[in-house]
């Protein structure tokens, strides 16, 4: 009995010991299921009360809205061609994503859009009600020639460091519409954010069995932000455009972005992944940032967004 627990733990061990990583492979297939959150706001007042009476007087703000917006699924697919036992090529493409949340509000002729005066504007001071919808998504897009100083899932630890070119597609529109006696007006902004750039970093594992792996990422760069935004404000039960502007331009942005992971290895043909991650993305153009004023139509580009979540897939190893 002895003998047959001895050849039974050795033939487990050798059976993990030669699924030690990606240098035994040409190149691997992944496919991740991500559930990311949107968050951090500008904290802008979108609909403010026209006579304000206490702390209770109804109103929307931005930081509401996007605090209430729940994970949304989305998906991620990677290709990662393994040169030799120093280098992997990747490329990932990750998408899916459509964060939306909406916030309705009533108060008799006491709701105003922020900006807008009696005086050059009918149905946006003393209103009776105000509906809002923001809506945002994310596309990436990453290369990466990946060098690992020393050789994954051999030693105790490994470390590697990484350049590549990252982009960013970063979508976004704020509806909102202002109903006052019986006439109803609209107010829409649109910004659209194509970033594009270098970024480099570094990970860390350890590796305690041959099949497991727990790992540290941290990576950033610059991006260039090609960034467009539109804005419309009809009035008079929107029969009066009273704004409509298209404004664009090029803008200096950046990221950074981290998580840890767990990779196990499930004989030499399949691998498992779980990490939780945080993105952060600055010097963009953000829905919320782009004024309610009538009068002022430039295109704002201080925005930022923190976007965080757990991602858990597979991939064939061929």
């Amino acid at each position: 009995m002895m003998r047959f627990f001895l050849l039974f733990g050795l033939l487990f061990i050798d059976l993990f010991a030669h699924a030690e990583g990606a240098y035994q492979h040409n190149f691997s297939v992944e496919g991740d299921a991500v559930i990311l959150r949107r968050a951090n706001s500008a904290h802008r007042a979108l609909a403010i009360p026209s006579v304000k009476k206490d702390s209770r007087s109804p109103h929307i703000n931005s930081e509401t809205l996007i605090h209430a917006m729940s994970f949304d699924p989305g998906a991620s697919m990677a290709l990662k061609v393994y040169w030799d036992t120093f280098a992997t090529w990747e490329l990932r493409y990750t998408s899916f994503f459509d964060w939306e949340e909406t916030k309705r509000i009533h108060s008799e002729s006491n709701i105003s859009l922020p900006g807008a005066k009696s005086d050059q504007t009918k149905d946006y001071t003393f209103a009776d009600a105000a509906h809002a919808k923001y809506t945002s998504d994310l596309f990436n897009v990453e290369g990466n020639f990946i060098l690992h100083v020393t050789p994954r899932f051999i030693d105790a630890f490994s470390f590697s460091w990484q350049v590549g070119m990252r982009y960013f597609e970063i979508d976004e529109t704020l509806r909102m519409r202002f109903t006052k006696e019986k006439r109803t007006s609209k107010y829409q902004a649109d910004v659209w954010n194509y970033a594009f750039g270098p970024q480099g970093g570094v990970s860390l594992e350890y590796n305690p069995y041959a099949f497991l792996t727990w790992g540290l990422l941290a990576k950033g760069g610059f991006l260039l932000d090609l960034a467009e935004q539109k804005k419309k404000i009809r009035d008079n039960n929107n029969t009066i455009v009273i704004q409509n502007s298209l404004r664009s331009g090029a803008y200096f942005a950046y990221f950074f972005q981290g998580y840890p992971y767990i990779e196990i290895r499930v004989g030499k043909a399949f691998s498992f992944f779980f990490n939780y991650q945080v993105l952060y993305v600055g010097g963009i153009a953000v829905a919320d940032k782009q004024g309610t004023n009538p009068n002022k139509n430039h295109l704002n580009h201080t925005g930022h967004i923190i976007y965080h979540g757990a991602t858990i897939g597979g991939g064939l190893n061929f």
